[in-house]
């Protein structure tokens, strides 16, 4: 329909051209003329009604194809064929996943996420994958939820791995590096007064040293005095310890 329209349009620019030259040179008759240029606007009009009607259909037709934005796997299909949808997010149609880029998608509170910045190292464990990944924040919320009052997280996980869209998992993130000493957390104790202190290892005696903390985790307790490096600091308070106080 286009092709044959285009042609018309060039059959009447070339006759239009012909009697123009026939008028130039004294020839051809001034009506001529004018009906070949009323004949060349009416094919214009008509190859540009023509063009309309064409990208119409065009349009017409790509409403009804869906084409996901980029190539993945199909994780859910919400809508079945014959059913109605209006083209926006809240008639959702399928659910497409890019598996060359996996994300923990993890919500976190205030004080925690205050520190956190894009591109910081960190690690994910995956229920029932032994072993942490190595993985880097992805992005993070500019607010927190007024609902929930909690921030979101996207941790990309470094690599390719064998992972089961949807497994729970955790995140630790790198947020800052401290030149303290670390100990297990079941090295820490509490005093009769209620001060910090480990059991430290003196020439084959157990010593009680009370200590100054910083940061703690569920699994290690920062030292910031108390403890030197290389000394020998009891995890497990087992019996047969000898006891001295210092």
């Amino acid at each position: 329909m286009v092709t044959g329209g285009l042609r018309l349009r060039l059959a009447a620019d070339q006759d239009l051209a012909r009697q123009q030259r026939l008028v130039d040179t004294g020839i051809g008759a001034r009506r001529d003329l004018d009906e070949a240029r009323a004949k060349a606007a009416a094919a214009a009009a008509e190859l540009e009604a023509t063009n309309a009607r064409a990208g119409l259909a065009r349009s017409n037709n790509a409403r009804r194809e869906l084409r996901a934005p980029h190539a993945g796997i199909v994780l859910h299909v919400w809508k079945g064929v014959g059913e109605s949808v209006d083209g926006t997010t809240a008639t959702p149609v399928a659910q497409v996943a890019d598996l060359s880029t996996l994300e923990l998608r993890a919500q976190v509170p205030p004080a925690a996420l205050a520190p956190v910045r894009e591109g910081m190292a960190a690690t994910v464990t995956i229920l029932g994958v032994e072993g942490a990944l190595a993985a880097r924040v992805a992005r993070v919320a500019p607010a927190v939820d007024p609902v929930t009052l909690l921030g979101g997280v996207r941790i990309a996980i470094d690599g390719t791995h064998r992972i089961t869209v949807g497994s729970a998992a955790t995140g630790q993130i790198v947020v800052a590096r401290r030149p303290g000493l670390v100990v297990p957390v079941t090295a820490l104790r509490r005093s009769m007064v209620g001060a910090d202190e480990v059991v430290v290892c003196d020439g084959g005696i157990a010593r009680v040293r009370s200590v100054e903390v910083g940061h703690r985790t569920a699994a290690v307790v920062e030292i910031t005095r108390g403890v030197a490096p290389g000394e020998q600091v009891v995890t497990d308070h087992v019996l047969g310890l000898g006891r001295a106080s210092g």
